[in-house]
């Protein structure tokens, strides 16, 4: 039976079965973390968005401080959500543009490593 110290050195110690799962886990990770960070500060604009929103709803148009609302909220779109809804679409074009040649260089990578039985430039990850 392993003991503690054994178990935790195979899980951290590539083998020829694991490589590819420790890359894709990587990549994968990378991409979670990204797509976590930016949902995070969507939901936080657009929250805010939503309470500019309702204020602009909420005034009569002949307020006079109807433009200043609707200013308010044009800015906030502008200034805060456009540009996240930007870099969303960049990194998913990202993503699709570089898949290919990802999952290429991973498959080579996975290949080498087979073959030869050890590493295969794991540093040169997807």
């Amino acid at each position: 039976m392993a003991t503690l110290s054994q178990t935790q050195t195979s899980l951290n110690t590539p083998t020829q079965s694991n490589i590819p799962e420790i890359m894709t886990t990587e990549f994968n990770n990378h991409l979670d973390t990204q797509l976590t960070s930016l949902s995070s500060a969507f939901y936080t604009q657009m929250r805010q968005s939503n309470q500019y929103l309702n204020t602009v709803l909420t005034t009569p148009n002949t307020d006079t401080t109807y433009d200043d609302h609707v200013n308010q909220l044009q800015t906030h779109m502008t200034q805060k959500v456009y540009p996240l809804l930007a870099h969303i679409k960049n990194l998913q074009q990202n993503y699709e543009n570089n898949s290919a040649t990802s999952q290429s260089n991973f498959m080579q990578s996975k290949l080498l490593w087979e073959s030869t039985g050890t590493s295969a430039n794991i540093d040169q990850r997807i």
